[in-house]
């Protein structure tokens, strides 16, 4: 630990240690670390392990082991290999989970791109989502443009609401990562899954919903939905199964 520019700390915890509330520069934990209040920092780093008894601010966030935020946090850069549980409700700029990212409340970022999974058990509000790994969202997932890149992975794709300005859901052709899923995972699936999907345009493939709405709406292979409601457009792909189909 070393006094930095205006008086304000960098802390660097090895082996185990323990760090009380205040404002700090850059946070390396690199062992085991427990924060007992709320911390503000321009960076912070998990190599080992740490818990935050309160919430955290922080420009720039990464977690490569585990961290376990018990009330909320903000971070204008999130990245997380490895593990991440958080307590209360998220905001952020960039996040780019690799990992397992759990927010028990609700997540608010500029830009959120999967390739892990990411729970969360309110709301998701984003500008840009992509989502090439597995989510689970109870709430509504609410963005300009949502992407999902479905894959081999077997991963679940499951949201309560979503709404966009455009939504894509895609089947990656990647031949080789679908024979490698059928070795080592032969009975996991990898759909997306909602209750209603909203959108100006909305290309959907392998999806399951209750209701699909929008003003542009194509419906492609392996999708299964109760109802479809279209203002301009509707297209609808041989594979696919549609109980009803409404212009409004």
């Amino acid at each position: 630990m070393h006094r930095s520019e205006a008086g304000v700390r960098d802390v660097r915890i090895m082996g185990e240690g323990t760090l009380g509330p205040g404002r700090y520069r850059d946070v390396h934990v690199l062992g085991s670390g427990v924060i007992q209040g709320e911390c503000r920092c321009r960076r912070f780093k998990v190599h080992g392990e740490a818990e935050l008894a309160s919430h955290i601010d922080a420009d720039s966030l990464h977690v490569f082991g585990t961290l376990n935020v018990r009330q909320g946090m903000d971070a204008r850069a999130l990245h997380v290999w490895g593990t991440l549980s958080a307590g209360g409700d998220v905001r952020g700029g960039d996040v780019r989970v690799f990992g397992l990212m759990e927010v028990h409340g609700g997540l608010a970022v500029d830009t959120l791109n999967i390739h892990g999974v990411v729970t969360v058990d309110g709301d998701c509000q984003a500008e840009w989502v992509r989502c090439r790994g597995g989510v689970q969202i109870e709430g509504l997932l609410n963005a300009g443009t949502i992407r999902f890149d479905l894959g081999g992975s077997g991963l679940p794709c499951v949201v309560g609401e979503i709404g966009a300005e455009r939504l894509e859901v895609r089947r990656r052709r990647d031949f080789v990562a679908a024979i490698i899923h059928r070795i080592l995972r032969p009975g996991a699936s990898n759909r997306l899954s909602a209750g209603t999907i909203e959108g100006d345009v909305v290309t959907l493939e392998d999806t399951e919903a209750d209701v699909v709405r929008g003003d542009q709406v194509e419906i492609g292979p392996g999708c299964r939905i109760r109802r479809v409601e279209y203002k301009s457009v509707y297209h609808q792909a041989d594979g696919a199964t549609v109980e009803e189909v409404l212009r409004v």
